[in-house]
């Protein structure tokens, strides 16, 4: 996928085959299918194209006068042709754009300028072989064409010179602002990631301009997120801040084997933990890849990921109304919320490790203790896993 940084290129140069997407095709069932046809004239600034090149390692030159938005923005209209945005056999809503400028662009300035107009969630390229997706934090390459999700019938995106950066490639930063997962899937040489993220102004439900829907690029490995009665895959799920997060993950494997689940970006060192299912056991992430066999199937019930397991409300024999706070940090159990607590620390094989008492406020050194999971008991009626780095 790519898009011209000058003003009039022509679309044929050393480049056999060059296609855009018409979203309002009425026969468009798949970004794969015949919502692409063969365009006419140039490339227009801020658009997408998708191209095949005729020998590999082929380049495309461009001569001309290079694109800026010096005395008015570049603007591209997108459509959302039905009224469905959740419906995946039919791919409403998906707008073919391209990096306009001859600099990387930033993904944060540039959702903040058209978030009326799109979900503002992710982007997605193809890269060869499978569609990926980029998020908060990234920047979007020179001539990088994307596709972004409208959630209006009919608006505009623009580009201005704000959003260029000095970047070089689509790489992921540090955003201050949303903490961000990234997971992988993966066998032999193949891979697939997927994005949570706890981000102001999400919930933990459905967000329309937020949740940004999966594009599958093949149909050998895939690993995306599912929202309860929802039947679109997410390649980032968005939810409110806090702890004790869950996320159904799914995955589509063609091929039986063996493959691996691994957190490979986690930007604010959230304790993650990986429940299968079938095998009825949790994994911290932390502590490397997980694997797993898989006859070669579509299976988006065994898997879950459950992001900072350490805050619950206490009911029952304890209280109506009290919270218990059980976090690890710096080598250290903290517990509150009770004023006569009674904790104990057990590890994964059952062994007691370590107890303390406490009048509202319960304190446990772990520094004599292996990094790893364990379960904090209270007043012997709650449990909670933690994690110690």
């Amino acid at each position: 996928m790519w898009s011209s940084p000058i003003t009039s290129a022509p679309k044929i140069g050393n480049v056999v085959n060059t296609y855009e997407y018409i979203e309002t095709a009425p026969t468009r069932t798949t970004v794969n299918g015949s919502g692409w046809v063969r365009p006419t004239g140039n490339m227009v600034p801020g658009k997408g194209y998708m191209a095949t090149a005729g020998n590999v390692g082929s380049l495309q030159d461009f001569t001309g006068t290079i694109n800026n938005a010096n005395t008015s923005n570049i603007s591209v209209p997108v459509t959302l042709s039905a009224i469905s945005l959740l419906d995946p056999t039919n791919y409403d809503g998906w707008n073919l754009l391209g990096n306009p400028f001859a600099s990387t662009i930033s993904f944060n300035t540039f959702m903040a300028a058209n978030g009326s107009a799109i979900n503002t969630g992710g982007i997605s390229y193809y890269d060869g072989t499978n569609y990926q997706t980029l998020v908060s934090g990234s920047t979007i390459a020179v001539g990088q064409g994307f596709f972004v999700k409208a959630i209006v019938a009919s608006g505009t995106v623009v580009f201005n010179n704000s959003m260029r950066t000095a970047g070089t490639n689509p790489m992921l930063r540090t955003d201050g602002s949303v903490e961000t997962l990234k997971i992988q899937l993966q066998t032999g040489s193949l891979s697939d990631n997927t994005f949570v993220q706890l981000s102001e102004g999400a919930t933990d439900g459905y967000d329309s301009s937020l949740d940004f829907p999966k594009i599958k690029g093949n149909d050998i490995l895939q690993l995306y997120s599912k929202l309860d009665g929802i039947s679109t895959a997410f390649s980032n799920n968005q939810l409110a801040p806090g702890d004790d997060k869950r996320v159904q993950l799914a995955y589509d494997a063609k091929n039986a084997g063996t493959y691996f689940i691994s957190l490979v970006e986690n930007s604010a060192g959230l304790p993650v933990l990986l429940e299968d299912f079938d095998l009825s056991t949790t994994f911290d992430l932390s502590k490397g890849a997980y694997t797993f066999t898989s006859d070669g199937t579509v299976d988006d019930q065994r898997f879950v990921l459950h992001i900072s397991p350490t805050v619950a409300s206490v009911a029952g024999d304890l209280s109506t109304s009290t919270s218990i706070y059980v976090t690890a940090k710096d080598k250290e159990v903290s517990v509150k919320g009770l004023t006569d607590l009674d904790v104990r620390v057990i590890d994964l094989n059952g062994k007691l490790v370590a107890t303390g008492k406490g009048n509202g406020t319960c304190v446990i050194d772990m520094t004599k203790s292996p990094a790893g999971l364990y379960i904090v008991g209270v007043n012997g009626t709650f449990t909670r896993k933690v994690i110690i780095q």
